[in-house]
């Protein structure tokens, strides 16, 4: 009887000595908050874009310059951005939208990615009517509709398509 008088007063002096050492802990209650807000204020200054979020907004650049009815160019990152927004969960950007600091590096990296985009769809259609590269305006748009446009495209792109590449190829070919 003793000894498990004994082992029972040992179990509990654990059991107190435990407990003690939990709230006199660095993680208890109110500290865990406090260090989670530090973690988050450390870690926004390495936030950084995944490889999909920037994916997807090449794609949402290359599917707005792409429209047929498309005549201005150089402002194409404000109707990303607005996409973007729209878009939000499916382009797995939930974590950049209501952090202004956040909102500001995605409107730098959209002006980059639309840059780049509008370079290569200028490069695209120069090449296409000079050098060893040029193509018929058809195959032209065929081969722009997979690279630019978001989506299935068929076995045809829409006339809109053609008519569309047609004049800016006019266009490129006057100057």
């Amino acid at each position: 009887m003793a000894t498990r008088l004994y082992l029972l007063a040992a179990l509990f002096g654990e059991v107190a000595e435990r407990r003690r050492q939990a709230r006199n802990s660095p993680f208890a209650g109110e500290n865990i908050r406090a260090l989670f807000a530090d973690l988050k204020i450390r870690l926004e200054d390495s936030f950084c874009f995944t490889a999909e979020q920037k994916a997807n907004i090449r794609i949402i650049a290359q599917n707005i310059i792409f429209q047929p009815t498309r005549t201005g160019f150089k402002s194409i990152n404000i109707e990303v951005e607005k996409t973007l927004q729209i878009e939000k969960e499916n382009m797995r950007l939930m974590n950049v939208f209501c952090i202004p600091a956040r909102e500001r590096q995605l409107a730098a990296g959209i002006r980059d990615v639309c840059s780049s985009v509008r370079n290569n769809f200028r490069q695209d259609i120069r090449d296409s009517i000079t050098g060893p590269k040029a193509v018929e305006v058809a195959k032209f748009t065929y081969s722009m509709a997979l690279k630019y446009k978001r989506g299935r495209i068929g076995d045809k792109p829409d006339t809109a398509y053609t008519f569309h590449i047609a004049l800016l190829v006019f266009d490129l070919h006057e100057f």
